[in-house]
């Protein structure tokens, strides 16, 4: 938990205008999974916007400078085709893929990831697929929830977090499903999300 909001507190050291005294922007899952890569990991990052894909790139850059690690690629794609072509031997015994869709059509991008985490737990059972989701309403994500255990691709863990906005009615609310995590992360979660939610509420 305290390396995390370490590397939150550095990027927001790094971006333009920084110098204030508390969390402004929020280092995305590219930036914390580059940050967070160890030596024997290869990190691979798939954006299908152009705009988006050289945001990305620039936001990298300011935090290690030129991108030239041979362990980070990314790539100007759309990421669910991309998957779908590649071979079996793209995972070793070990893989993790995160789906941050935009859900611009929440309908239409729950049908794809689904499928897609069929696919991926099917092709690579040793596979991690944490799968990151807005919470509209309750009903809409026990919905989401039930659909994802009938899949048969073992069990599923959730972690939500609402953040309290001032000034708003309505706090943000969103959380991350994981098929195939390790057994013992549950019992960890319970105790460090709660240690975030305090450090990043101080």
């Amino acid at each position: 938990v305290c390396q995390y909001v370490q590397l939150q507190n550095r990027c927001n050291r790094r971006a333009p205008g920084a110098g204030q005294s508390k969390l402004q922007r929020f280092a995305g899952s590219s930036a914390l999974f580059v940050q967070t890569a160890r030596p024997q990991d290869q990190v691979l990052l798939l954006d299908a916007y152009p705009a988006v894909h050289e945001d990305l790139l620039r936001n990298i850059e300011l935090l290690q400078g030129p991108l030239e690690r041979k362990d980070v690629q990314m790539l100007c794609a759309d990421s669910y085709r991309w998957l779908l072509q590649q071979e079996v031997s793209l995972f070793g015994n070990k893989g993790v893929v995160f789906l941050d869709p935009p859900y611009d059509s929440v309908n239409s991008f729950h049908i794809w990831n689904l499928f897609m985490i069929q696919f991926l737990r099917t092709r690579w059972p040793s596979l991690t697929v944490a799968l990151w989701y807005p919470f509209i309403d309750e009903v809409q994500t026990a919905n989401l929830h039930k659909r994802l255990a009938d899949l048969g691709v073992g069990d599923v863990l959730v972690a939500e977090m609402e953040v309290e906005r001032p000034f708003q009615e309505q706090a943000f609310r969103s959380g991350v499903a994981l098929m195939g995590a390790p057994v013992d992360l549950k019992s960890k979660l319970v105790g460090e999300l709660s240690s975030l939610g305090e450090l990043f509420g101080n």
